[in-house]
């Protein structure tokens, strides 16, 4: 028989994936369910460099070519046209997790529903006038994808099985024994194998039929029902049956039944099929039942055995048993990043207790020279470089203790608060490191390449900016319904401190805005409910960064090496204060809570400085000889001179 379990494995070893038995079992199981009608799905878990990619690599190298797609990464719509048919009954694989994020909701779609569909707007080819056109991708597909992260989307590990790459050390050295066997003899006489060994599976795949399964043992079969999880880790079991049963097609007699004029083909499931399910199920769904993900898990089992042996060895009871995340690291082989989480986690969940070092257990045990001592602590404090912590990561570390302990006064948990007196570090005002003209401005705006559909759509981006004078924050979160391109407003909803704001748009800003509103958001927006103003190239709300990102592409284009979103909002103010705008109203634009905030542009607009220092100041008046000029035909002039010349005598 060539389906047999070990026969798997020991193919998957000559082609040089050693250890992860039940790793590699599940995968190739659940790579063959793709014949099913509801196939199962596949998350490889494991930090970097831990051989996830090399796994799920090894398993689609045995699945014919045509009936596996692999991707990088997807975008948010790339799934709905990717044709009707393209996927049906195919693994989809997809390296990183974290290059689906903007595909996840497609993705459950698919996996839950087997199937998609999406109505789109887009220009009729002949006519020119938008069109709704429909787009409909077939399931069932099987999913197959890997990640480093520690946590998983529920939603998305409620569908998947989770594999956990071994990351022991004697898996690590058996490793490296099969790396140094690669330069052998006998690993050059392997290589020649493998590719025979690949060509029989792949030919062997193609061979299976879509058959139905009967179970004729499901009535008796059991499953925990503790909770409501379980609802979907049964139907993985279920379909891992009927996945070896398929399996096996050719070793089983294919035996039909009729349904009205309609005959149906299907094999039956036996006890052995059954037998390695449950034993395949205990390891790999046990895992998604457990509280603890697989690596923290394997964290905290390496820490009971340190423990042990520190205790033995120092002669402590287990919980006398101290250690730092130092130790951890050492005990672990994690990055201090990973032992971070790990322990947070642990301690969250009480498997960890933090040692109470300084005996302080409770609130009204801080006293006013305790966090003084603690402020100090920060001031003097040097990161790794040497350099000391900004005054911003000072204020930004104080401040939630003051709001703690304000809070716990107000409820009457304590009964003073010994932050009161505390002062917090005050940022520096300092003025914006470049400012840019109203030329220098043009020059961004005009770099916007508005013959395309992305150049569009930034010009009314950069319009908005300068227009408005709204923060990147604020702009990202702007609805359709927010903007009133008649009346020239914009509506900031929530903005910072949680306020709302009417702002006006310039009728230029409005009419690039309604432009791009008409003849490219369509092309863009992929759901009918994403009220989102603008949208990024994958039909999603613009990220924070990616919008800055955007920004300094434009202004590098300009010749400006610095300057971002902010850049604008400070030429807006700078601009309206030198053109005579009374300082209030931009405070108000601006939704600056104080006017000191607003006040520095004050200070930065040095066109109208200059031209009053030229207008008013003495020395420009004096001669290069020293001697003055004839008397001014201004009387205000000469009374400003004459008082200067009486205090000089004074």
């Amino acid at each position: 028989m060539f389906f047999k379990e070990k026969r798997i494995v020991a193919d998957f070893e000559a082609c040089g994936i050693v250890g992860e038995s039940t790793n590699k079992l599940v995968g190739y199981l659940a790579a063959t369910s793709r014949r099913l009608d509801s196939p199962l799905a596949v998350v490889i878990q494991s930090s970097s460099a831990a051989g996830k990619s090399s796994l799920m690599d090894a398993v689609l190298a045995m699945m014919p070519d045509e009936e596996r797609v692999k991707y990088s990464a997807m975008t948010g719509q790339s799934l709905f046209y990717m044709g009707e048919t393209n996927l049906k009954h195919k693994i989809l694989a997809i390296v990183e997790e974290e290059g689906a994020s903007r595909a996840s909701y497609a993705l459950k779609l698919l996996q839950s529903e087997g199937e998609l569909t999406i109505a789109s707007t887009g220009s009729d080819p002949k006519t020119g006038n938008l069109v709704t056109q429909e787009y409909r991708v077939e399931g069932p597909v099987m999913m197959f994808l890997t990640t480093t992260a520690i946590d998983i989307d529920e939603e998305l590990m409620n569908r998947c099985l989770v594999l956990t790459v071994d990351e022991d050390r004697e898996q690590t050295r058996a490793i490296h024994r099969l790396q140094r066997e690669k330069r052998t003899l006998q690993g050059l006489q392997r290589k020649e194998q493998k590719q025979h060994i690949l060509d029989l599976h792949r030919n062997a795949q193609r061979l299976l039929r879509k058959l139905a399964v009967v179970n004729p043992y499901a009535a008796e079969l059991t499953f925990l029902d503790d909770r409501t999880r379980t609802r979907r880790d049964h139907e993985k079991y279920l379909t891992l049956i009927d996945t070896i049963a398929l399996l096996h097609q050719y070793q089983r007699p294919v035996l039909s039944t009729t349904v009205g004029s309609r005959s149906i083909e299907y094999i039956e499931a036996t006890l052995e099929d059954i037998a390695l399910a449950n034993r395949l199920a205990h390891e790999v769904l046990g895992r998604s039942l457990d509280e603890l993900p697989p690596q923290t898990r394997r964290v905290l089992a390496a820490l009971h055995r340190w423990v042990e042996a520190e205790a033995n060895t120092r002669e402590l009871r287990r919980q006398d048993v101290r250690f730092s995340r130092t130790q951890v690291r050492q005990a672990t082989a994690l990055s201090d990043t990973q032992a971070r989480i790990h322990l947070e986690r642990l301690i969250a969940m009480d498997y960890v207790l933090v040692c109470d070092e300084r005996g302080l257990n409770r609130p009204n045990e801080i006293t006013r020279p305790i966090l003084q001592r603690y402020q100090g602590h920060l001031y003097h404090y040097r990161k790794a470089n040497g350099q000391p912590l900004s005054v911003n990561t000072q204020a930004s570390r104080l401040l939630p203790v003051v709001t703690f302990f304000k809070w716990l006064a107000r409820e009457n948990h304590i009964l003073y608060k010994p932050a009161s007196d505390l002062t917090l570090p005050k940022p520096p005002r300092q003025l914006p490191k470049h400012l840019m003209s109203v030329a220098d401005i043009e020059s961004v705006l005009n770099g916007a390449d508005v013959d395309t559909p992305m150049g569009l759509r930034n010009r009314a981006i950069l319009e908005t900016l300068y227009s408005s004078g709204i923060r990147r924050s604020e702009l990202v979160s702007l609805t359709l319904y927010d903007i009133d391109t008649e009346r020239g407003t914009l509506m900031v909803r929530l903005g910072k401190g949680r306020k709302d704001r009417l702002v006006p748009l310039g009728a230029r800003a409005c009419a690039w805005v309604a432009r791009y509103v008409a003849e490219v958001r369509p092309l863009l927006c992929g759901l009918p409910d994403q009220v989102t103003l603008f949208l990024s190239d994958y039909g999603e709300p613009f990220e924070k960064n990616c919008l800055s990102d955007l920004v300094k592409r434009y202004m590098r284009l300009a010749g400006f090496a610095q300057g971002g979103c902010h850049a604008f909002r400070h030429a807006m103010a700078t601009h309206m204060l030198e053109n005579g705008a009374d300082i209030r109203f931009i405070q108000m634009i601006l939704g600056h809570a104080d006017i000191s905030t607003t006040q520095i542009y004050t200070h930065v607009s040095i066109g109208k400085l200059k031209a009053v220092h030229e207008l008013t100041h003495p020395a420009r008046w004096q001669r290069a000889d020293g001697a003055m000029p004839a008397a001014s035909a201004n009387p205000a002039h000469d009374t400003f001179l004459a008082g200067l010349a009486a205090d000089a005598e004074d």
